[in-house]
């Protein structure tokens, strides 16, 4: 008896190592859900790198006492310097950046475009029925 406790306890012993190896192999798999895109946490880890390259906007915040606008991971207030520019507007949905020479817009969703929506003519209920 004692030896078949011993025997389990090998084999135990033995494919325990394999198993944790599978099951982190396994769980490295299945992403995050909570996890930023890709583009958001790459600028998010080095600013002062991303702020040479292209500047991205990632987010807009607009109270009643100030605006301030989140370029790159860092958060620029309006008329604030950014790199050698200066934040000059802030929209809703986009912000201008302004050096001596240029003049940036950067957009909150630059992938989507807008298009005006087109009204239905309306017939005129004015007119008299004869």
């Amino acid at each position: 008896m004692a030896k078949s406790v011993s025997m389990s306890a090998v084999m135990v012993q033995a494919c325990l190592p394999l198993w944790l190896l599978a099951s982190s192999a396994i769980a490295q798999t299945v992403p995050d859900p909570t996890r930023p895109p890709d583009l958001i946490s790459a600028v998010s880890r080095d600013p002062a790198a991303s702020s040479a390259a292209d500047p991205v906007l990632q987010s807009i915040l607009i109270s009643p006492g100030r605006r301030m606008a989140i370029i790159s991971g860092q958060t620029v207030q309006l008329h604030e310097k950014f790199g050698d520019s200066r934040l000059t507007h802030i929209g809703e949905t986009e912000v201008i950046l302004r050096n001596s020479t240029t003049e940036q817009t950067l957009k909150l969703f630059p992938e989507i475009k807008v298009r005006p929506v087109l009204q239905p003519v309306r017939k005129s209920t004015n007119q008299r029925v004869r």
